[in-house]
């Protein structure tokens, strides 16, 4: 009796421990599921992280890129020219190059009127010598309006102002004469012309009134001091007032760019306005050593990834 107490109690331990150990090995298998599925989840996310990382790297030397273009822009570059060498940048181990194009038709933006500095900070034009003229070139005039306004000081020399005789031109010119400081008023297609008699010292102001542009292109502005004797000029600073006690220019005057990123296999473009766009002077043409004398304002208008 005592023996088949034993067997009995052999047969249902047996059956106890086989109970216990399949829950035992399931929940193990399950545990293992669940950690193989965080592993592959955590190294997923990870990978995702670089990925972004890599892109993030990629987008900022590419606007890095633009940027460097753009700060020419403001230096008065004609970045269509094909004396222009594009900016080429290596940011964070990222190798940035730039191509450039004509607006096209794919961006629209509205004209603008605008005030912009003729370029008094050019010593040439801040004091013109009697027998001398001031030739600004303006590259990219516009259909609309065109006004320019130049306001100056006489100062006598002490001496008896005996004769001054100043002129003021806007022109079209077939051919453009070096720009910047030289002797002679150009001749060309008229658009404005003013004439001022000095006989004594003080302020003045020449203005071309608002002149109608129909054609646009080229425009040259002329600051001619036929004759100053016993006196200096100087031109007076540029405010974008409107008023004639400042010197100014006033237009549609402005020229659009598409400038467009490469690094890699990823590509950033800028459409962007360069107000009032390339002039001349610089004389002997521009380079990141011969900026222009007019500050341009530069505008994004519109970015694309």
């Amino acid at each position: 009796m005592g023996r088949s107490r034993l067997g009995s109690c052999t047969r249902f331990c047996a059956l106890g421990q086989s109970g216990f150990t399949l829950p035992f090995v399931l929940v193990m298998i399950a545990i293992s599921l669940v950690a193989i599925s965080s592993v592959t989840l955590l190294a997923t996310h990870f990978r995702s992280i670089a990925t972004a990382e890599d892109g993030e790297r990629l987008y900022y030397a590419m606007d890095a890129g633009i940027e460097a273009a753009m700060a020419d822009l403001v230096r008065g570059a004609d970045l269509l020219s094909p004396a222009y060498d594009p900016p080429e940048l290596e940011i964070n181990g990222v190798r940035t190059t730039i191509t450039i194009d004509s607006q096209g038709e794919s961006a629209t933006l509205e004209p603008i009127l605008q005030y912009f500095d003729p370029g008094v900070r050019d010593p040439a034009l801040l004091m013109i010598p009697s027998g001398q003229r001031y030739l600004l070139n303006i590259m990219n005039v516009h259909t609309g309006t065109l006004q320019v306004n130049w306001s100056f000081d006489i100062i006598s020399n002490g001496g008896e102002l005996l004769e001054g005789n100043l002129i003021l031109k806007v022109l079209k010119l077939e051919a453009l004469p070096s720009a910047g400081r030289g002797s002679g008023c150009p001749s060309g297609a008229l658009h404005a012309l003013i004439n001022k008699e000095i006989t004594s010292g003080g302020a003045y102001t020449m203005s071309s009134g608002a002149i109608n542009i129909s054609e646009p292109g080229i425009y040259s502005v002329a600051f001619c001091v036929e004759n100053l004797a016993g006196a200096t000029l100087t031109t007076r600073p540029y405010k974008p007032s409107g008023l004639l006690t400042d010197t100014w220019i006033y237009g549609m005057v402005f020229k659009d760019y598409k400038i467009t990123a490469h690094a890699q296999v990823a590509t950033v473009t800028a459409f962007v306005r360069q107000m009032p766009g390339p002039t001349q002077p610089p004389v002997g043409g521009w380079s990141r050593t011969n900026i222009a004398w007019i500050t341009n304002r530069v505008t994004p208008y519109q970015w694309v990834r």
